[in-house]
This record gives C-alpha cells, sequence and structure tokens, in this order.
C-alpha cells in the first residue's frame, strides 16, 4: 500500500510537471496581467548567440515564471501565507494600518546628488528664458502617514530634499489635511488622491496669490468604489484590502478643449467610450468629450488613467474663459500633476504639460511656443530625484 501511495504520488507529479512544460511550449502566452499591472515575458527568441550570451536562458526562467498555469492564484497563495506568518513586508511594499498599503522607500534610494543636480539644471534653464521655476515635489505617502507604518518600516528622510526652502514643502499642509479628516492619498496606489492633489493646487495658487476656490465648487462626482492602483498589483490576490474610491471634479470651465502628442500608452479619447452614459452627469461626459477624462479607463485596471486616458509627451489644456486670459501655465511633470491640473483650469487660459519619459521635441521651443507666465516643476519627491531625462531640456 505504501509503495502504491508512492507511486501515485510520483505519477501525480510527473503529470503536473509535463503539463506545465508542454503548456509553455504549446500553449498560447499571456501578454499583460491585469493583477500585476504590466507586460509578462514573452517567449523567448532561441539563437545560438543568445545561447552563448546566457540571454536566452534568462528570458526562458523569466518566461517560464511569467507563464505558469495559475499564476495569480499561487501569487495569492503565496502572498497572504506570508501576511498569516506576520510578515509585515511583502515584495516592497509595507502592510499598514487598517490595510494601507505604502511603498517601501529609504534613503539609499535615492539620489540626492542627482537631485541637486536636477534642481541647478531647471533653475539655469529659468534664468535663460527668463521665466521664474516654481517646484511642488509632493511626498510619499509614507513620509505624510508615518503613524500608519508597521513598526520597524523604513522611513525616507525627506528634511534634506526640503531644506532650501527653494521647494515647496508639502508634508505640514498635508498632514493638517489628514488631522482634520482628510485622507490625501490613495489606499492601494502610490498616487495622492483628489484630496490631495487639491491640498497641492492650493498652495500653489496662494503662493500665486490667487483666490483659491474651496474644493465643494469643483464638484466632486464619485466614478469608481472599487479601485485597486499599483502599489496593491505587488502584493495581488492579498485578503483584507479595502477598495480605493476614485472621484473627480465635474463643474469645471466649459468649452475646454485638449490637445496631445506622444501618447504614452492605450488608444486615443473618443466621444464614445463605450461606458454606460445613463449613471454619468453631463457635466461629466461633457469633460469627457473634451478629453479632460477618458470614463472608460475606469472599467480597467488603471483606473488613475481617467485623467487625460494616461501619460502624453505633451499635452495642452486651452480655457476660452475672459477671466483667464493673458495667463499660461508651462508645467513639467510626472503623473501625479494628471490629478492636480484638473484644480488649476478655471485660473489659466492655456496649460501646457510636458512629460520627459515620453516627450522626444524641443523643450526650448515648447517653451517658446507657449510664452509661459510661470513654469511650475510637478513631480512626485523621489521621482524627481531619480529623474534621468532632463537632459532632454538642453537639447
Amino acid at each position: 500500500m505504501k509503495k502504491l501511495g508512492t507511486k501515485c504520488y510520483v505519477i501525480v507529479l510527473f503529470a503536473f510537471l509535463a503539463f506545465g512544460g508542454l503548456s509553455l511550449v504549446f500553449g498560447k502566452p499571456r501578454e499583460f496581467s491585469q493583477n500585476e499591472n504590466r507586460y509578462l515575458q514573452k517567449r523567448p527568441e532561441i539563437t545560438m548567440e543568445g545561447i552563448l550570451s546566457a540571454q536566452v536562458q534568462k528570458e526562458m526562467e523569466s518566461y517560464a515564471c511569467d507563464q505558469l498555469i495559475g499564476r495569480d492564484a499561487w501569487m495569492a497563495v503565496a502572498t497572504n501565507t506570508k501576511r498569516l506568518i506576520n510578515r509585515n513586508e511583502i515584495n516592497g511594499v509595507y502592510l499598514g494600518k487598517d490595510g494601507h498599503l505604502f511603498q517601501r522607500l529609504s534613503d539609499n534610494q535615492v539620489s540626492y546628488d542627482n537631485y541637486e543636480k536636477n534642481i541647478q539644471l531647471l533653475r539655469d534653464f529659468g534664468d535663460n528664458h527668463g521665466i521664474g521655476v516654481s517646484f511642488l515635489l509632493v511626498p510619499d505617502a509614507a513620509i505624510v502617514l508615518q503613524d500608519d507604518l508597521p513598526k520597524g518600516a523604513l522611513v525616507f528622510d525627506a528634511d534634506a530634499y526640503y531644506a532650501s526652502g527653494e521647494v515647496t514643502d508639502l508634508r505640514e499642509p498635508l498632514q493638517e489635511a489628514l488631522s482634520s479628516g482628510m485622507d490625501p492619498y490613495f489606499w492601494t496606489d502610490h498616487h495622492w488622491n483628489t484630496d490631495g492633489a487639491y491640498i497641492g493646487a492650493k498652495v500653489y495658487l496662494s503662493s500665486r496669490q490667487e483666490t483659491v476656490l474651496p474644493q465643494d465648487a469643483y464638484g466632486l462626482t464619485r466614478v469608481s468604489d472599487d479601485f485597486y492602483g499599483t502599489t496593491y498589483s505587488k502584493v495581488a490576490g492579498l485578503c483584507g484590502v479595502r477598495a480605493d474610491e476614485l472621484r473627480l471634479p465635474t463643474e469645471l470651465p466649459k468649452h475646454l478643449t485638449v490637445q496631445t502628442r506622444g501618447r504614452a500608452d492605450s488608444v486615443a479619447l473618443s466621444e464614445n467610450s463605450g461606458t454606460d452614459s445613463a449613471i454619468w452627469s453631463d457635466s461629466l461626459q461633457a469633460l469627457e468629450k473634451a478629453g479632460i477624462y477618458d470614463l472608460s479607463k475606469l472599467t480597467g485596471k488603471d483606473q488613475y488613467a481617467v485623467y487625460f486616458g494616461g501619460n502624453y509627451g505633451w499635452l495642452k489644456i486651452s480655457n476660452p474663459d475672459p477671466k483667464a486670459a493673458g495667463k499660461h501655465l508651462l508645467i513639467l511633470k510626472d503623473s501625479f500633476a494628471n490629478s492636480m491640473v484638473v484644480y488649476l483650469l478655471p485660473y489659466y487660459e492655456t496649460i501646457t504639460m510636458v512629460d520627459l519619459r515620453y516627450f522626444n521635441g524641443s523643450f526650448a521651443q515648447v517653451t517658446e511656443a507657449c510664452d509661459p507666465t510661470e513654469l511650475l516643476v510637478l513631480y512626485e519627491l523621489t521621482n524627481f530625484a531619480d529623474e534621468k531625462n532632463l537632459y532632454k531640456i538642453l537639447e
């Protein structure tokens, strides 16, 4: 009986391994993982040169891991097992209070030298073009919400980065908002949410001596209550994590127009997104047609891409309201700007945003063309410190 049991075990194990191996060879590979929000390794092209350089072996290993049958289920089992044994950090993500997820970020992951070089490059650019440059660099959620981190978590020390006073320090305004009951960050995504974005806009507009509209004047509309963001993707399948809510400002200036170049992801916006229009207000649909929102993104994994449909190398928003005439804003940015810029729309005739990750033109020519009243550098702090594309502003 014991021998029979051993034989059955061997047969089942062999069958499982054989099935898995055959599926890797003959099965249709998945191209994209919705759970992980990333493209998976394609089946490698086998060449003698690749074999000799060991590139084929590396790609085959990645391919086998990415295309494993039931990969999502296995990952969920592994993630929840780690949680059960009281692991408070999984795949570079801290498991905070009440299901709040944080990216692990330590001082040695960020280059202060590169940060200083980037500041100087932009300072010189502003001087050479006669433009005032403002730096609004958003602190990571773990910096602001330290009380929600698990015990022993590493916290990035941002003091030196804000010490000069040249960069607007948003830590205190965001912490004050938190104390008043406003949560400025998503729980499952690395971005700030619309409340955090409003705080950032309020601080910036106040520095420009603008009269700041209250947030409720923008007519916030809840469009999703099942958003699981990029941080959750690293611990996909983890139990007990609550979904985020997505709210969008809908009371914005009328007849806005959006122009884009350098599409980074997905397809162009269209007036018919395929979303059930019955559940949306007229103002929200009008904003979608103008190109401010792409509501079709709410049915996918990356719901934050509802802002403009994603990132572009160059994007220009025009506002015909006479109250905004004559003021032109140029923003050098990462994706944190997408949710904040909607709060700036009533104040400017044009807002031009450039994302250097996807921009291959002349930044100097863009600057001359839009003739900006001001240049705003709007990034998450550590993204700016690690930005390696600023050489493009010199071309």
